[in-house]
């Protein structure tokens, strides 16, 4: 359901200096499938334990979607657990964005 809101943010911040990726547990190849019915236009990293299945447990996801933003010194300032929508948090989400992007 996200997809082509976050497709949209990805494209109206195409020339700041940000990185939007996402991560799954899926091995790349299998969601080979899925991404060409429903294509992203940002990086994608199968592969990744974030939940602490099989090993770190720092981060630890719970919920699928999360999205969170991290600044330019890798530290979080903003995470919202729930598909991005254009709407109430969809528009958080940018104005976010907008702000970590306008700091020095």
């Amino acid at each position: 359901m996200e997809q082509p809101y976050l497709n949209e943010i990805k494209n109206h911040f195409e020339n700041d200096q940000i990185a939007f990726w996402s991560v799954t547990l899926n091995e790349e190849n299998r969601i080979t499938e899925y991404l060409e019915k429903h294509p992203i236009n940002w990086n994608l990293k199968g592969g990744v334990d974030f939940m602490g299945i099989r090993g770190d447990r720092s981060i630890q996801i719970k919920v699928m979607p999360t999205t969170i933003i991290l600044d330019k010194n890798r530290i979080v300032q903003y995470k919202f657990s729930g598909p991005i929508l254009d709407g109430p948090n969809g528009s958080e989400f940018e104005e976010t964005l907008t702000n970590l992007l306008s700091r020095d």
